[in-house]
């Protein structure tokens, strides 16, 4: 055997443990900042009396684990203000949705009470995402 068929084992990395208090992040959000680190680190969850502990073990041995450490926490920070973010401004986007899509000839079936009762036959109406189309001039 040759010296260069030997390898050296690669030692098996140590995993980082972060505790999250669970009154201060949301879990959703240490999930979406794993998602983000994921080329970095692997990630496991453990429940905890308190919170959540993720366990980061550094897909390369080149990272510093200090590093891999502060740009996780930063990035559960993000994400957790993006979540409260998306939670204070629901009402706008839904708001803005609806008037999107108001405007997309469906006031036409407002004669009709029950959404139920409106039955078009196939050979008059083309459905199409958000709105009916008449195929033919059928008064």
């Amino acid at each position: 055997m040759r010296d260069a068929d030997v390898t050296e084992p690669v030692p098996a990395a140590v995993p980082i443990a972060i505790d999250f208090p669970r009154a201060l992040f949301a879990a959703e959000a240490l999930k979406r900042a794993a998602l983000v680190m994921m080329a970095r680190v692997t990630t496991s969850f453990e429940d905890t009396a308190d919170g959540t502990r993720c366990l980061l073990t550094p897909v390369s041995g080149a990272d510093d684990p200090a590093i891999l450490e502060r740009d996780f926490r930063r990035e559960v920070l993000d994400q957790d203000l993006r979540l409260l973010v998306e939670a204070q401004t629901e009402s706008v986007r839904t708001a803005i949705l609806g008037l999107a899509f108001s405007r997309t000839g469906l006031q036409e079936m407002s004669k009709f009470r029950d959404l139920a009762a409106f039955q078009p036959t196939s050979t008059d109406y083309q459905l199409l995402p958000f709105r009916f189309t008449r195929l033919r001039g059928n008064d």
